[in-house]
């Protein structure tokens, strides 16, 4: 049997006898449970520790981020098997933070989706943010840095071409997005280059852009088709990491026709990495968000040291570099 035919097997005998069975036993699985005993880790995510009296003071005030803040625990409980898992949770918990900055900030109302925010977040939140706060700034670069390969390349080819299982509004607002982002003309000079007469490119192609892509997302500076591109600016990186990145892959889990990322053939260390790093990402972005809302009202204390926070994102990546793969 091919490896589609043994994971399927596999998958069958999961459904028939769970819960004894608690998952598909996968290569990827066993690869990754044996990459964290010989690191003696029982996490790959190291959490944000909060100031407890001033955070149980801030949520005894605010019930609308006490609520947010329960939503957010839901996040360890698919850790550390299911990063994919605790990615859908914690976008949903992201989606309503911005939404809920937006309604007190700019008091936008119900008819102003998510995607609305997305550039406002990078400028006005983000951005001033880690302008004055280095350990923040420091976090932020560390995650940039550590680009997930297999995410890049993903993102490439939903950016460049679209397959039948993603055709949704949301992916034509993603592509119209990172015009907006990206230097002037670029993609569609990439498709020109790359794109075969279907529209779609083989994957040397693909992997090609994808390290472009990240090194645009890292601040560096690249060259393509003979010309030389500058680095875009932080505000525009943050705007793409939110607007592109998660909300392509949010669009794909909540709307696409995909395979179950560890359940199924596909499972690797590098997928196990791409979704820790979804995870990551969406959790810096949060906390950032949370504690601007906090910042804006004299009633509330704040309880988030970014110390704190940026201990927790590069001992995050240390880990995923140290159990995973990223290739």
């Amino acid at each position: 049997m091919n490896i589609e035919e043994i994971i399927l097997k596999r998958q069958i005998d999961f459904n028939n006898n769970w819960p004894t069975e608690k998952e598909v036993n996968t290569e990827a699985l066993h690869l990754f449970l044996k990459r964290m005993d010989e690191n003696k880790l029982n996490q790959l995510l190291v959490p944000v520790i909060v100031k407890e009296n001033e955070a149980f003071a801030t949520f005894s005030i605010d019930k609308e981020l006490a609520k947010i803040f329960s939503a957010y625990l839901d996040v360890f409980h698919f850790l550390p098997l299911h990063p994919d898992l605790a990615f859908d949770n914690i976008w949903r918990t992201l989606e309503y933070t911005i939404k809920l900055y937006a309604k007190r900030a700019w008091n936008y109302g119900a008819g102003k989706g998510v995607a609305d925010c997305f550039r406002r977040v990078a400028t006005e939140v983000v951005e001033p943010m880690v302008n004055k706060e280095e350990s923040l700034e420091k976090a932020y670069v560390a995650l940039f840095n550590n680009m997930s390969v297999s995410l890049a390349n993903y993102i490439t080819v939903r950016l460049l071409y679209t397959k039948q299982l993603s055709i949704a509004p949301q992916i034509a607002f993603v592509q119209e997005r990172a015009e907006q982002i990206l230097p002037d003309g670029l993609l569609n000079m990439i498709r020109k280059a790359y794109s075969k007469k279907d529209g779609t490119m083989d994957a040397k192609n693909i992997r090609d852009i994808g390290r472009r892509l990240a090194r645009l997302i890292q601040g560096k500076d690249f060259e393509f088709g003979g010309n030389k591109y500058n680095s875009i600016g932080f505000a525009d990186r943050v705007h793409f990491l939110l607007s592109v990145v998660l909300y392509t892959s949010r669009c794909e889990r909540f709307h696409g026709d995909i395979y179950s990322p560890f359940k199924s053939s596909i499972s690797s260390l590098n997928r196990y990495y791409e979704y820790y790093y979804l995870t990551l990402a969406s959790l810096l972005i949060f906390w950032t968000i949370i504690n601007k809302i906090v910042e804006r009202d004299k009633n509330l204390a704040q309880f988030i040291e970014w110390g704190l926070v940026k201990k927790s994102v590069e001992e995050t990546l240390q880990r995923m570099n140290n159990v995973l793969t990223n290739k």
